[in-house]
């Protein structure tokens, strides 16, 4: 067995710490830094954490992508998806792909949470933008937004 794939399942047995929704999704905010501003990775909605089919050398990776990137620690070059994780993070890394897109309700009830015990519907929508072009500046700001909203419910 080669010692990139022995790496890879080690890798796959990581959980992710946080519980909280606004502690996961501050977490994926860090790790979504990091990568954007890391030559060896571009930022592409439409993907977990896949090799560019673009670029060579890069791997394209979305808001949970970059949790696998940098907290869970998936080498460049795998293609990964959240079931490849515990259930646990596997859960909290589809809650991120859908926080992202605004789906509160939704993500909070995929994590185990009652919306409504916290005055949300589950159909609520958090205001973001289309980010197709992505644009850094306003994804980060909206998520920073949201992360506060978050916050203020005790979530």
């Amino acid at each position: 067995m080669s010692e990139d794939l022995i790496t890879l399942m080690q890798t796959l047995m990581h959980q992710l710490a946080p519980s909280l929704p606004s502690h996961v999704l501050q977490l994926a905010m860090k790790d979504f830094e990091e990568v954007s501003l890391d030559d060896d990775y571009e930022i592409d909605m439409s993907r977990f954490h896949k090799p560019s089919a673009v670029h060579d050398n890069k791997c394209s990776v979305c808001l949970a992508g970059s949790v696998m990137a940098k907290s869970l620690g998936v080498p460049i070059g795998f293609n990964a998806s959240p079931d490849m994780f515990d259930e646990d993070t596997a859960t909290k890394l589809k809650a991120l792909d859908l926080l992202r897109t605004g789906h509160v309700g939704i993500a909070l009830s995929f994590m185990g949470y009652s919306p409504e015990e916290y005055g949300i519907d589950t159909s609520f929508r958090f205001k973001v933008d289309d980010y197709y072009p992505y644009r850094h500046q306003e994804f980060v700001y909206r998520m920073g937004e949201l992360v506060k909203f978050l916050q203020e419910k005790g979530l």
